[in-house]
């Protein structure tokens, strides 16, 4: 069954995929829940690699910009819109922190509360479990690339 798929004048971003799937950053390592079950202000961090756990899996809304896992969203924490903030899992309640615009231009994730914060490994580190933050957006930055 062939899916047709017709994009906007003007649009620069094609559509998200749309069912779940793993998104995978620097050094090959996924974005994972840490501990693997639906919690309310639950770390993300880089896990080694797909695993096919359904923690590892995310959709991205059309509708509301947000990234759900397990039925929750990815969220900027404590509503703060600065650099260096940890990145959680919580209930999805609509909030602007919870909202966010993948650019295929340059591979990034950004804050649709604060399109110059990108998420990315804390500190930009490649190690195993590094938790996730938003952080100020750095041209080719490798640490702030994303693919799915």
């Amino acid at each position: 069954v062939a899916k047709i798929i017709q994009l906007q004048r003007g649009s620069i971003n094609p559509p998200p995929p749309s069912t779940e799937s793993p998104i995978t950053g620097v050094g090959g390592r996924c974005i994972d829940i840490q501990g693997g079950a639906a919690v309310n202000r639950a770390d993300l961090w880089m896990n080694t690699r797909v695993t096919g756990a359904a923690s590892q899996n995310w959709l991205h809304s059309t509708s509301d910009k947000s990234l759900r896992s397990l039925g929750k969203c990815m969220e900027i924490a404590h509503n703060a819109r600065k650099s260096g903030t940890r990145v959680q899992l919580n209930s999805c309640n609509g909030a602007a922190v919870q909202t966010w615009e993948r650019r295929d231009t340059d591979k990034t994730i950004r804050s649709a509360a604060s399109s110059s914060l990108c998420l990315q490994p804390k500190r930009g580190s490649s190690v195993l479990q590094a938790k996730l933050e938003v952080a100020t957006c750095t041209t080719g930055s490798a640490a702030q690339q994303w693919t799915w």
